[in-house]
């Protein structure tokens, strides 16, 4: 989550020239190189609180789940004397809404004969959101102050920070936000429907409900369903914004699910889908595993449709949540076709704007927490957004008898939310403590000033090109020998003559042997360049793409 996992594609150079490769191979470069540690042992824990004392007591080296201060403040203090606490700010929590309109564009949906009213697919109610929660009171009754005021997909600790302060202010946006702005727009819109709609939306006097009455759609309540992920705060902050909602009338069924039950019901499902099977609202949380200085990356993650990770999910049988403009400025910022530092940072400013009021995440807070860390483990190159996040971790810990035990949490009990397989898994953070540290990159950030630093190469870039309107055009002459991989002929041709060029990298390889001792080539990389191809393309009907996501 940019400070992102990387997703996919072929914009970038440095994501199809990866390579993979075993700490043991990484220690095969040279005796006297390489890990501290010969041996990781790794096991799951159910309870955070079981897990930070062993770590306290020695049976384990460290934790990989970072907890709010509080967890800490509780306990025994002969716990306390064996950790070093490795701060993060790198977790982060927003409402996840289902923004699915009919084919009208109102919140009337129509799914398999039946009609509902999706009270989230109106744009304005979803924005009240912003107003309707008071982040502080969030932060200080359920994080015990460990945590700061979220407002858009850029945490409020990054360095890039400081360039949207503008776009919240001109929003109105504010740590406490206002409660009865909120219970107003989303009136005045309810109002708006039950006059647009002839009297199949009205409301209805009831003694239970806090504003007097709830809405009807159809004579059957209109009802918002939420999937709140009962392991850690998130379970407050769900019913916490039910409870919110109810004041405007709307009637809320809380299902208060772990996280492979409620994940799967919001994120793979048609958000068409009628009641009483639909969602509204998901209890997101995310993690930065490492800290990058700019984050067109998290934008284009957290908002672009065209990325393939906003509701409907690019599936061509479901609805689809789409935004032009949205894709329009974000893949310019990725895309490398700002001209210059000043119009990259305009360019993401307007698309934070656009999507802070389109509202299909609607970000709350990032926890200020800790990682448990025994007093025996020592060296560790953490990072500074999200402690032992930093894929230099396996890398770097000493410990006196050069073995490390760690523990990672999980209240199901299996260490991943889905497949352990670098094709179309690793979608969730717990796979990527345990994948990034064994697989080779071209380059990581620096885990203190989260700039690019070389891992298994070195490169020079070269750039000319200008632009006609909006059309980047490339400057450099391409060599008519060079070759690209055809996915649908499934071969390597040359691009012939007469090509243009935006930019070029050249890369300078250190290659060692793989794990079973075979010698790294060539072909090696080009393997990895033409199976992101093959992945990007739909040559075949089957085909699908892949995508990596830091999904907790």
């Amino acid at each position: 989550m940019s400070r992102k996992i990387n997703k996919k594609g072929v914009y970038s150079l440095f994501l199809i020239t990866l390579l993979f490769l075993s700490m043991t191979g990484i220690a095969s470069i040279a005796a006297k190189k390489g890990p501290y540690v010969d041996e990781v042992i790794i096991e799951a824990r159910t309870s955070r609180e079981t897990a930070i004392g062993e770590v306290g007591m020695g049976d384990f080296d460290l934790f990989f789940y970072a907890s709010g201060g509080t967890i800490y403040d509780g306990l025994p203090e002969d716990i306390r004397e064996g950790l070093n606490l490795i701060p993060s700010s790198a977790v982060y929590d927003d409402f996840f809404l289902n923004p699915c309109t009919g084919e009208d564009g109102s919140p009337v949906v129509e799914y398999e004969g039946v009609e509902w009213f999706n009270v989230t697919g109106d744009r304005e109610i979803r924005f009240a959101f912003n107003f309707l929660m008071n982040r502080q009171y969030m932060i200080d009754q359920m994080y015990g102050g460990y945590a700061l005021p979220m407002y858009s997909a850029i945490m409020e600790c990054e360095p890039a920070a400081p360039e949207f302060q503008s776009v919240y202010a001109e929003l109105g946006l504010t740590p406490t936000g206002d409660e009865q702005k909120g219970l107003s727009m989303i009136n005045e819109r309810m109002e708006y429907w039950a006059n647009q709609l002839g009297g199949k939306l009205k409301k209805v006097d009831a003694a239970d409900s806090p504003a007097g009455y709830w809405w009807y759609f159809n004579d059957e309540p209109v009802t918002f369903r939420a999937m709140i992920r009962i392991e850690d705060e998130r379970h407050e902050m769900g019913l916490y914004i039910c409870d919110q909602l109810e004041k405007a009338g709307i009637k809320c069924i809380r299902n208060e699910w772990d996280r492979v039950r409620a994940f799967s019901a919001s994120y793979f499902i048609d958000p068409a889908t009628a009641p009483p099977n639909h969602w509204n609202l998901y209890t997101d949380g995310w993690i930065s595993m490492s800290a990058w200085k700019f984050v067109e990356g998290s934008v284009t993650q957290m908002y672009a449709p065209w990325y393939g990770w906003m509701p409907g999910l690019g599936e061509s049988t479901w609805w689809n949540y789409s935004q032009d403009e949205l894709d329009k400025l974000t893949k310019k910022a990725l895309n490398g076709m700002c001209l210059n530092e000043q119009d990259y940072w305009d360019t993401l400013r307007e698309a934070v704007k656009l999507s802070i009021q389109e509202s299909v995440r609607v970000f709350c807070l990032t926890e200020l927490s800790y990682y448990p860390v025994n007093k025996r483990v020592s060296g560790i190159a953490y990072d500074v957004g999200s402690g032992l996040g930093s894929r230099w971790v396996f890398q770097t810990a000493q410990t006196p008898d050069n073995k490390l035990k760690a523990l990672q949490y999980s209240s199901v009990g299996s260490l991943f939310m889905g497949a352990f397989n670098p094709i179309d898994g690793l979608e969730d953070v717990y796979a990527n403590y345990l994948y990034r540290p064994v697989r080779d990159y071209a380059t990581w950030s620096h885990p203190g000033e989260g700039v690019p630093i070389s891992v298994r190469t070195t490169f020079d870039v070269e750039k000319k090109f200008h632009f006609e309107g909006e059309d980047l055009i490339g400057e450099l002459d391409v060599p008519s020998d060079c070759v690209v991989y055809d996915s649908a002929a499934n071969e390597w041709v040359e691009v012939g003559s007469g090509k243009k060029a935006v930019s070029k990298v050249t890369y300078d390889y250190l290659f060692s042997n793989w794990h079973n001792g075979m010698p790294m080539t060539m072909e090696d990389i080009k393997y990895c360049i033409a199976h992101v191809y093959e992945w990007s393309y739909e040559d075949e009907e089957g085909e699908c793409n892949g995508n990596v996501r830091d999904v907790r």
